[in-house]
């Protein structure tokens, strides 16, 4: 955390299997999670936006400002490193959230609503994210989860602008009656 490594390196893939690994108690498999993790890191610039009240608006202006946005590439992972360097993210992106209570249950609910929205695999990707950073977050000290939060929020908002930015639509669920 200190470091800045965002969730979203290796394509959140280290952070998936290191919430699995601490959901299985497997100290080896955290270790080689961990070490993943930093063998391929991701530091995603800080914000110099204003502030933000909460997930909704955050996608909400992101989409504004980047929706049908275009990142050349197959690899998640190179996209994140294309929004990270282009110079006008930082001041798309807020300095903070108001609301730092919920966010990674916000962070969730959004991701999953956007995947049945576009069934993009990337989103995919933020839905399962989002699950782990809850998963790690009920292991980290009072004094991190601030600091974890962020840089999750961090990792949504880029992942989101690497698929477009889509503005955000009503949460339609798919039937599962059938």
């Amino acid at each position: 955390l200190e470091d800045g490594l965002s969730p979203a390196g290796g394509a959140f893939h280290p952070l998936i299997r290191f919430a699995c690994a601490l959901e299985n108690g497997h100290l080896g498999e955290q270790a080689a999670a961990l070490a993943a993790w930093r063998c391929k890191p991701l530091v995603l610039p800080a914000g110099e936006g204003p502030e933000c009240p909460d997930i909704s608006a955050l996608l909400g202006s992101l989409s504004a400002r980047w929706e049908g946005s275009h990142w050349p590439g197959e690899w998640i992972t190179a996209r994140l490193r294309q929004v990270a360097a282009d110079p006008r993210w930082p001041g798309s992106l807020p300095r903070s959230l108001d609301d730092g209570t919920e966010v990674l249950m916000q962070l969730a609910e959004a991701a999953l609503a956007l995947y049945w929205q576009t069934r993009n695999f990337t989103v995919l990707h933020m839905v399962t994210g989002s699950r782990a950073a809850a998963v790690v977050a009920r292991h980290l000290p009072a004094e991190l989860q601030a600091p974890w939060q962020t840089l999750m929020w961090q990792a949504v908002a880029a992942a989101y602008v690497t698929v477009g930015a889509p503005a955000p639509g009503s949460p339609r669920w798919p039937d599962v009656a059938g």
